[in-house]
């Protein structure tokens, strides 16, 4: 029996310990003409039980799960046998797959590399609108078969139907992968170490030394972080050929390092091209923003630093303007609200979703689609 459990300021939440009881549970709500999922529904879901075995096909180099369990989990699952799953979370806590797949919190350091979690799931189980299972996708990687899906219901947060089960492609576990960390009172050498290092004469023949970059911080406190798989040697001496400030860390690191711990919650990702984010970081450090920022690919996510919501609202009015002035556009993240004046995503695809959303959900079973 699907147990119901209730979140203070929230509806009814339904958490099923098997996929047929999700499936009964959207039977159910369509019996009661409530809605069930998405954030503005009558109902969510809570998928934390649905943790059968995880199946692992190493010569495949396919891992398969149901949605309770974590994305560490499963990484580490990978790793012991030698595989990896190349994805991280811009979100500080730990996730389960279904939290992880429903708000795509996918962007990170290593989509500078490796991409997002678009680019490595393979075959996707989701329940329809009737109760009945949907299967999108093959656990193969070339696969023409019909319409692939499972893009779609990524950061859908769970409005075209609840997930059960994904398929995701592993790859090697890279070797000797080294971390190299430089420090400051703000981000400005920092920022001027990221661009030397893309300018500077690569040692070993390495077109590109890094495998990811990362900018986090907040006030007077702020670290870049980039992996490479240079030797220790010539990593130590390469990074410290780069900067003014002083010498670099190096640390040997089998995988990469979680995402740094700021004070707040994850508010909204901003993008631009990565040749413009040195002014947004420097806007966004100048209102005291706390943020996580990827130069690779032109993103960076800002934090609330828990400060009051007049304050926060009036700081980033100031800081939206000047990343509007660099082209760029945010999304909110975990259904955040934002104050107006900030340029929002490009909805170039609300058309289509809202016509995909019609023929999975056509009675809005699922409640309505989220701002993505």
């Amino acid at each position: 029996m699907t147990s119901v459990a209730t979140r203070p300021g929230s509806g009814p939440v339904i958490q099923p310990a098997d996929r047929q009881q999700v499936a009964e549970g959207v039977r159910q709500a369509r019996q009661t003409g409530v809605s069930l999922g998405a954030p503005a529904a009558d109902q969510s879901w809570d998928f934390s039980a649905l943790t059968a075995e995880v199946l692992l096909n190493p010569p495949d180099m396919i891992l398969t799960a149901e949605t309770g369990h974590t994305l560490a989990h499963l990484k580490s699952t990978a790793a012991a046998s030698g595989l990896w799953l190349p994805l991280d979370s811009c979100h500080p806590g730990p996730l389960s797959l279904a939290q992880y797949l429903a708000e795509d919190w996918s962007l990170s350091w290593l989509s500078q590399t490796y991409g997002t979690l678009r680019d490595w799931v393979m075959e996707l189980s989701a329940i329809n609108d009737r109760g009945e299972p949907v299967r999108s996708g093959a656990r193969v990687v070339k696969n023409v078969a019909g319409y692939h899906l499972a893009p779609l219901y990524i950061g859908a947060r769970h409005a075209l139907g609840p997930v059960v089960e994904v398929s995701l492609r592993l790859i090697p576990s890279p070797a000797g992968l080294q971390r190299v960390r430089w420090s400051a009172s703000n981000p400005n050498p920092l920022l001027d170490i990221w661009l030397q290092s893309a300018q500077a004469q690569r040692p070993e023949g390495n077109s590109n030394p890094w495998v990811a970059l990362r900018l986090s911080g907040a006030g007077d406190r702020w670290s870049l972080e980039g992996l490479t798989q240079l030797s220790p040697d010539i990593a130590k001496s390469w990074a410290d050929a780069t900067t003014r400030s002083g010498p670099a860390t190096v640390d040997r690191c089998a995988q990469p390092a979680d995402e740094p711990a700021l004070e707040g919650r994850p508010l909204l990702s901003a993008h631009c091209l990565p040749s413009r984010l040195r002014a947004v970081i420097a806007a966004a450090a100048e209102q005291h923003l706390p943020l996580v920022a990827y130069p690779g690919v032109g993103a960076l996510i800002v934090h609330d630093g828990g400060r009051g919501e007049s304050v926060q609202d009036r700081a980033l009015t100031a800081w939206g303007a000047v990343l509007a002035a660099q082209e760029g556009w945010v999304r909110p993240l975990a259904g955040a609200t934002l104050p107006a004046g900030l340029p929002r995503r490009p909805d170039d695809n609300a058309a289509q979703l809202a016509e995909v959303k019609s023929i999975l959900d056509p009675d809005g079973l699922f409640g309505p689609m989220p701002e993505l």
